[in-house]
């Protein structure tokens, strides 16, 4: 399969003009690290988190109406039962999916592009 897409990323690099070919191998390999990155961090997201950039689309959020929902999420998903809410919340920072405010937390540029890509490529929400 690789060979397969690297004969097509080749052929479609010849069909294009001598001097434009290095722009569109470079905006070739962007395109794909870009979808690699959201795809692994699709791949890493508790649903519940997917949840929370959603409503940060609303507006940012203060930090005890953050916690809040983080305990409702707490109480209804055993496997985060022992996790405390810093955790849950420190592979959104880490990702710069979330931003930290004055009073609690916003989505930052990085995860609205996330969610855009999630919307863009019709990935299904997790369960």
């Amino acid at each position: 399969l690789f060979t397969e897409m690297r004969k097509h990323v080749a052929k479609e690099a010849e069909a294009t003009q001598e001097k434009s070919r290095e722009p569109f191998l470079i905006e070739q390999l962007a395109l794909s690290r870009y979808d690699r990155r959201w795809e692994k961090t699709y791949y890493a997201i508790y649903p519940s988190q997917l949840i929370f950039l959603r409503a940060l689309q609303n507006g940012p959020l203060v930090k005890a109406n953050a916690e809040k929902y983080y305990a409702e999420v707490q109480a209804n998903t055993p496997l985060l039962k022992d996790v405390p809410f810093g955790s849950w919340l420190q592979f959104l920072v880490a990702e710069s999916l979330v931003t930290l405010t004055v009073e609690g937390y916003a989505l930052s540029v990085a995860g609205q592009e996330f969610l855009m890509w999630k919307l863009r490529h019709m990935i299904p929400d997790k369960v």
